[in-house]
């Protein structure tokens, strides 16, 4: 392989790198989102076991069917709050997988550039090894020309 095209495929992988770092980034900023929908919905459940337990001694003294309904109103806004943070975990995780996929592909792409750089710089070694030896086998030829032979 030329020069050239050995610089050629270096800057492919120093662009597949980049990819793989922006695809590290995403993938980081992925889990992230899906931990705090995750801490959110914690949060919510937390806050319901709260509120049940603060109004469970109102509940145990006696209610007005007001305050009854507006307890129960309350619990079903925490229940269809806690519902929605399910369905946007769910999405995040999927956000999460194919964001894992794009990271494993740009390391296989990077990857296969590296091999590649790596196999081409080992055949112009070789080649190179090659060529040092046949200059020294000429030299030695030569030299051995050239050197006074003994009479016999």
């Amino acid at each position: 392989m030329s020069q050239s095209s050995l610089q050629a495929m270096r800057l492919l992988l120093k662009m597949a790198q980049h990819d793989l770092d922006l695809a590290a980034e995403r993938l980081a900023k992925a889990h992230r989102t899906t931990n705090e929908a995750k801490e959110q919905k914690e949060q919510l459940l937390f806050y319901k076991q709260e509120y049940v337990l603060q109004n469970a001694v109102r509940m145990s003294q006696g209610m007005t069917v007001v305050d009854l309904q507006n307890f129960q109103s309350f619990l079903k806004n925490i229940d269809t709050a806690i519902q929605s943070q399910d369905r946007a975990i769910e999405q995040y995780h999927a956000i999460s997988h194919q964001q894992m996929l794009h990271w494993q592909a740009s390391q296989a792409k990077k990857r296969k550039y590296e091999i590649l750089i790596e196999k081409n710089e080992k055949q112009a070694r070789l080649i190179a090894l090659k060529q040092d030896q046949k200059l020294m086998d000429e030299f030695s030829t030569t030299q051995y020309r050239l050197a006074p032979q003994p009479f016999h």
